[in-house]
């Protein structure tokens, strides 16, 4: 087994997950850039900066893991070559249980999961799963599990053309977290219901929002909150602030605006949108959804599928 320390894996992930051994597709799509920069969010989404020349990484048979014990928090990664074509990372933050103040031990265990897959045809796509689980106010060894999924697909010049994201309802778990250092409960079932957000769980959502690219600066937005009774449906301008290879939305996705008018671009405009983004294939990817940008509008008023929704409230009708 190799072994080095999480600075090394940080300021040399890229060459380390390849030696993992991957298929040369997914070097060849830019968006292979999306998937190392979420591997370092979930690494420095831990705070162990300080920590980085203690914590000690084992590397072999195609996997990356570490395990480290701070303050009372437990810590653990692991980033492995699930096939030719595939690769997942699993992190898992069990922090310090501590006393509430009806005096009963309160536990939290936080599980993210990542799979990055790449097609036959060179798409790309990144799925990250969640899922909290907590035992406030759970009786018998019981716990909450609070979860959601984020779906992204990329082309083969590594431009993303849709991305999805669910929450879910949170449900009890006939399991334990109170047990450390081996708790009772398993990841398998702590991410069943999002690692099933597009099976067989694909509709037990209480929010969702989908986003699909039509030009170089806009998308479909869809958006609905079962809860708040609230339904949304549009098209919206995307954040070009980090240029367009992503996709947000301009303003962020609250509150979601009752009118939208998107103005035509001079050829100017869109050109310096593509010049945004510094790699060559993303920029080939982009100026395909240029289209007939320079002519293209949109108003919501005139749009037959415009649809915003609170309660029996309708702000805007779809067109008769």
């Amino acid at each position: 087994m190799e072994r080095y320390n999480l600075r090394e894996l940080r300021e040399n992930l890229s060459s380390h997950i390849q030696g993992l051994g991957s298929s040369s597709k997914f070097l060849d799509n830019p968006s292979y850039d999306a998937f190392l920069d979420t591997i370092q969010s979930l690494i420095s989404q831990m705070n162990l900066f300080e920590m980085e020349d203690s914590v000690l990484v084992g590397e072999e048979k195609g996997k990356i893991e570490f395990y480290y014990l701070s303050c009372g928090n437990v810590f653990s990664m692991s980033i492995s070559f699930v096939d030719s074509n595939t690769f997942q990372a699993v992190r898992v933050i069990n922090k310090c249980p501590y006393v509430s103040g009806r005096g009963k031990m309160v536990r939290n265990v936080e599980v993210v999961e990542m799979v990055a897959g790449i097609s036959d045809s060179g798409f790309m796509s990144l799925t990250q799963n969640y899922a909290m689980l907590y035992n406030t106010d759970c009786v018998g060894g019981k716990c909450n599990n609070m979860t959601s999924s984020k779906h992204s697909i990329y082309d083969d010049k590594g431009v993303m053309v849709g991305v999805e994201y669910k929450g879910y309802p949170t449900r009890e778990l006939a399991e334990s977290i109170l047990d450390e250092p081996t708790n009772d409960f398993s990841i398998d079932s702590a991410l069943y219901v999002p690692r099933n957000a597009y099976g067989i769980c694909h509709n037990q959502y209480s929010t969702r929002t989908f986003l699909k690219r039509e030009y170089l600066d806009t998308a479909r937005i869809i958006h609905e909150d079962r809860d708040k009774k609230f339904y949304y449906n549009a098209v919206t301008r995307l954040n070009s602030e980090h240029g367009l290879r992503d996709m947000t939305m301009v303003g962020g996705y609250d509150p979601y605006p009752e009118k939208v008018e998107i103005l035509p671009l001079s050829a100017e405009q869109i050109e310096g949108l593509i010049q945004l983004e510094d790699n060559l294939k993303v920029q080939e990817g982009l100026r395909a959804f240029v289209r007939d940008r320079e002519h293209y509008s949109y108003d919501s008023s005139t749009d037959p599928s415009f649809v915003c929704t609170s309660g029996q409230d309708v702000f805007v009708k779809r067109r008769k």
